[in-house]
């Protein structure tokens, strides 16, 4: 399994998702996406945010039981740690092969 999933590889998943749009299988890259921040030194629990295509920057790869996430971490405008996953689907891992 890769460690990292590059900003070209999700390029071409982003390549992908475009080819895909006004068909039925428009939805078929898209990964539930999470977050949680860092307050006063606590994280808090893991929110749901909504299902889209990643924009492409560079993700670490975390298997979490039967799960396989692509994370980044970043700061938001109020000045708290974030974390994002995407929860990596079979299609997108078509793509990505990731394992």
């Amino acid at each position: 399994m890769k460690a990292i999933v590059t900003e070209a590889e999700f390029q071409k998943l982003s390549e992908a998702n475009e080819k895909v749009k006004g068909t039925n299988s428009y939805a078929k890259y898209r990964m539930m996406m999470e977050y949680k921040t860092k307050t006063d030194g606590r994280w808090s629990a893991w929110r749901f945010f909504g299902w889209g295509v990643p924009v492409p920057v560079d993700m670490k790869v975390k298997k979490v039981g039967d799960k396989i996430y692509l994370m980044k971490e970043g700061i938001t405008v109020f000045d708290e740690t974030e974390l994002t996953r995407y929860t990596l689907t079979e299609a997108c891992n078509e793509v990505l092969k990731v394992y």
